[in-house]
C-alpha cells in the first residue's frame, strides 16, 4: 500500500481547552500568533488541536508563543491502521535513541474501528518486531503518540513542552512600569502569559541615568516583544528627575523612596488612561526591598487608580533570577547601570509608611501635580515587534 506523508507540527493547548462559548476566539488568536512566527505556514484547528502546515514556510519558534501546552513534529496519514504503521516506521527513522518504549494512542474520534488499546497492541507488536526495541510503559526511551482524528491519524514520536498560559491578545492591555533591573522584566513575562497586550513605562534621571539605562531597557523591550509574536509592544520613557528633586527637598528623607513611587503610579494612572488602558504590573516581591513591605505597598497602592499586578509577590529572588535567565532577560539586567531610584534614594527607608504621613509630605509640594503633568507631556515614545524597533 503506497502512502502520502504530510510532515506537520502538532500544537496542543491545555488552558485554552478549557473554555466555554468563546474557546474559538482564543484558537483564532493563537493560530494567528503561530502564524506570526512562521510567515506563510497554514493552521487548521482540528480535534482540539492545531495542525500547522509548514510547506515552503519556515519552523515556527514556538518556544515564544504562550497558550502552547506542547508541540511535536508529526507525520499526518489518512486514519488507516497500514498507513499509521508506516508513519510509525518513519517515526523511528528519524530518533537515534535505542532502548525501551511506549505507544500512546488517543482518539479525540471515537468512531474509529479500533480502541486506543487496540492501537497501542497492534503497534507495539509492529515495533518489537521491526527494531531492536523492548516495550516499557513507565521508564520508555521513546513514546510514540499516535492522535486518531475523524479524518487524519497524527504520528509523533518527541515531543517538547510549550509555555503554557493564554495567547497574546486574548486579554485587554496592561501598562508594566519597567526598570533596567531583575525584577520587573520577569513581572512583564508573566504578564504576557496571561494573554495581556503588554506596555512598558519607564523613568530615567538624566543627567544621573545615561545612554546606558535607556538601552538596556529598550533592549529589555526588545526580549519581552519575542514573546508577543506580531502584537505591537508599546515603550514610554519619562524623564522624572525634577520630580525627584523636589521630593529630596523635603525635610522628611525615609518617605523619599515611598513618595516617588507614589509619583510614578500617579503619572503610570495617567498615561494608562489615555491608552484605555485598565491595570498596572509591577515587579515587586514581598520584603524583597525596603519600599516592598506590606504596609509601603499599601501607601503606594492609594495613590493608584487603577488596580497593580504583582505576579512576582509571593516569589524569592533565586526564583525571580532563575526565571529571569531562562526568558534571556538576566544578562541584559546585570549589565552595570544606575537606576533612577537609587540615584535619589533615602539613607534610611521607611519600613512601616503611613498614608497620612505621605500625604502630608506631599502637600508641600503644591505644584507636584503640575511637575507630573510636564513630565508626561515630554515622554518619548518607542514601538517594538518580534524583537525589533519599528518606530522610534
Amino acid at each position: 500500500m503506497s502512502t502520502i506523508f504530510q510532515q506537520v507540527l502538532v500544537v496542543r493547548y491545555a488552558e485554552v481547552g478549557l473554555k466555554g462559548r468563546n474557546r474559538h476566539w482564543f484558537e483564532k488568536q493563537l493560530c494567528r500568533n503561530l502564524q506570526a512566527v512562521s510567515p506563510g505556514c497554514k493552521t487548521k484547528r482540528t480535534d482540539g488541536r492545531i495542525i500547522v502546515h509548514l510547506e515552503n514556510a519556515q519552523a515556527p519558534d514556538i518556544s515564544r508563543v504562550f497558550g502552547v501546552s506542547s508541540w511535536s513534529p508529526a507525520y499526518m496519514v489518512k486514519n488507516d491502521i497500514s498507513q499509521i504503521k508506516l508513519a510509525v516506521k518513519a517515526a523511528l527513522e528519524n530518533i537515534h535513541e535505542r532502548g525501551s518504549f511506549r505507544i500512546t494512542t488517543k482518539r479525540s474520534w471515537k468512531g474509529f474501528h479500533l480502541s486506543s488499546q487496540q492501537v497501542n497492541e497492534i503497534l507495539g507488536d509492529f515495533v518489537v518486531k521491526n527494531y531492536n526495541l523492548k516495550v516499557d510503559l513507565k521508564n520508555w526511551d521513546i513514546n510514540i503518540t499516535v492522535e486518531i482524528g475523524r479524518d487524519n491519524a497524527f504520528i509523533s514520536a518527541v515531543r517538547y513542552r510549550g509555555l503554557g498560559g493564554l495567547p497574546v491578545g486574548t486579554s485587554s492591555k496592561a501598562l508594566l512600569l519597567l526598570s533596567a533591573g531583575i525584577d520587573s522584566p520577569v513581572a512583564g513575562w508573566y504578564c504576557l502569559k496571561r494573554g495581556v497586550k503588554l506596555h512598558t513605562l519607564s523613568f530615567l534621571s538624566p543627567p544621573y541615568t545615561g545612554e546606558r539605562s535607556a538601552k538596556k531597557i529598550s533592549d529589555i523591550c526588545r526580549v519581552l516583544s519575542k514573546y508577543s509574536p506580531g502584537i505591537t509592544l508599546q515603550s514610554y520613557l519619562i524623564n522624572f528627575t525634577q520630580i525627584q528633586q523636589r521630593i529630596k527637598e523635603l525635610p522628611e528623607d525615609s518617605y523619599s523612596l515611598i513618595l516617588q513611587r507614589r509619583s510614578m503610579i500617579r503619572i503610570a494612572c495617567k498615561l494608562a488612561e489615555k491608552m484605555n488602558i485598565r491595570a498596572l504590573y509591577t515587579g515587586e516581591s514581598i520584603g524583597q526591598v525596603a519600599s516592598q513591605t506590606v504596609e509601603n505597598i499599601h501607601t503606594i497602592d492609594e495613590a493608584s487608580s487603577l488596580p497593580i499586578m504583582r505576579p512576582l509577590i509571593g516569589l524569592d529572588k533565586q526564583e525571580i533570577i532563575s526565571k529571569a535567565k531562562e526568558i534571556g532577560t538576566f544578562e541584559i539586567s546585570i549589565e552595570p547601570y544606575l537606576d533612577s531610584c537609587v540615584i535619589f534614594a533615602p539613607k534610611k527607608p521607611v519600613i512601616r509608611s503611613d498614608i497620612s504621613v505621605a500625604k502630608e509630605l506631599e502637600s508641600k509640594i503644591p505644584d507636584i501635580e503640575e511637575l507630573e503633568s510636564r513630565a508626561l507631556e515630554d515622554v518619548q515614545q518607542r514601538t517594538y515587534m518580534d524583537g525589533d524597533i519599528v518606530v522610534s
